[in-house]
């Protein structure tokens, strides 16, 4: 039984590493690099699958290596590959491709919006640093006087109520 649970576990984990190559393929269709990178995705999606594939066998062997596990990982992997990879890559390109064009038009939208601020904070920017101290300066003068009255109110009242109690004991 512990035999048949760790070759499941082992199966399920190669489906599971194909599905991630095919993420890893998807984002390859979107966003187009040199072969370099691609080396480079590929090494570091090898060495997650290696730290999987290791968790694994430590998991349910204590580390030691059976072929059966290796194989089960494979057969996984051929699964998804043979079954579902065609159809899972096809949905998620169109979802993904959908999702791009819906949001391309806001997003375009909103980084133009955000250049044309910051050229026109870039070009004026000695007029705006000037205008936000002006601003600065009055709110800082305008909170000095407002806290200052407030607080020779309240011990202008606070002395009243003081000197009504000392009335009303004699």
């Amino acid at each position: 039984m512990q035999e048949a649970l760790f070759w499941l576990h082992a199966i399920l984990l190669g489906i599971g590493l194909m599905f991630e190559y095919d993420l890893l393929r998807i984002f390859r269709k979107f966003v187009r690099h040199r072969a370099f990178w691609i080396g480079a995705e590929d090494f570091f999606y090898w060495l997650f699958g290696a730290f999987f594939i290791f968790r694994l066998l430590y998991t349910h062997n204590h580390g030691v290596i059976r072929w059966f596990a290796v194989a089960g990982v494979f057969v996984g992997m051929l699964l998804y590959q043979r079954i579902a990879s065609k159809w899972v890559i096809r949905l998620l390109t169109r979802v993904i491709g959908w999702t791009a064009r819906v949001l391309h038009k806001p997003c375009a939208f909103l980084a133009r919006t955000i250049r044309r601020v910051l050229r026109f904070l870039n070009n004026n920017r000695k007029k705006v640093t000037t205008f936000l101290k002006k601003r600065l300066k009055k709110r800082e003068k305008t909170g000095r006087m407002e806290t200052s009255k407030k607080g020779g109110a309240r011990r202008r009242a606070s002395g009243k109520a003081v000197q009504k109690k000392k009335k009303t004991s004699k």
